[in-house]
C-alpha cells in the first residue's frame, strides 16, 4: 500500500538572481540595512571636530618638541610663535573691526534714507487730490 505518490516530478520554480524582482528585493534590503545602520551609528560632528583639533595641536607640539630636542624647548618655541602672532594680529583685528563698523553705519544710513523715501511716496499716494472735487 502506497500512501505517497512520487510519480510526478515537478521542477522547482525559483527566480534567477538576474531577475528584476530579485534585484529589487536585494536593493530594498540593502537600503533598509543602510538606513538602520545610519540610525544606530549617527555621528557627532562637534565631537569629531574637537578630536581633530586636539590631534592637530598634539601633532604640532610633537613636531616642535622633536625640532627643538625637548618638550621644554618645543613649548618655548610654541610660546614665542603665539606671542608673535598675537602682536601681529591685534592691529589687524582692530583695523578690520573699524572697517566693519564703518560699513555697517553706512548701510544703516542708506536704509534709513530709503525708508524715508518710501514713507514720502506712501504719503503722496494716500493724500486726496484737492483740485478736482466738485461733488460728482
Amino acid at each position: 500500500m502506497s500512501i505517497f505518490h512520487h510519480d510526478k516530478v515537478v521542477p522547482a520554480q525559483a527566480a534567477t538572481l538576474d531577475s528584476p524582482m530579485v534585484k529589487a528585493k536585494v536593493r530594498e534590503a540593502y537600503d533598509r540595512g543602510r538606513l538602520e545602520e545610519r540610525r544606530r551609528h549617527h555621528g557627532a560632528p562637534m565631537l569629531t571636530f574637537l578630536l581633530v583639533l586636539v590631534a592637530a595641536v598634539g601633532a604640532v607640539t610633537l613636531y616642535y618638541s622633536f625640532r627643538q630636542g625637548s618638550f621644554m624647548g618645543g613649548g618655548a618655541a610654541i610660546d614665542t610663535k603665539i606671542a608673535q602672532v598675537s602682536t601681529n594680529a591685534a592691529p589687524a583685528i582692530v583695523n578690520t573691526a573699524d572697517k566693519a563698523g564703518a560699513l555697517a553705519q553706512k548701510a544703516g544710513q542708506k536704509l534709513q534714507s530709503q525708508g524715508q523715501a518710501i514713507q514720502q511716496d506712501a504719503a503722496a499716494n494716500t493724500a486726496p487730490a484737492s483740485g478736482n472735487s466738485n461733488g460728482q
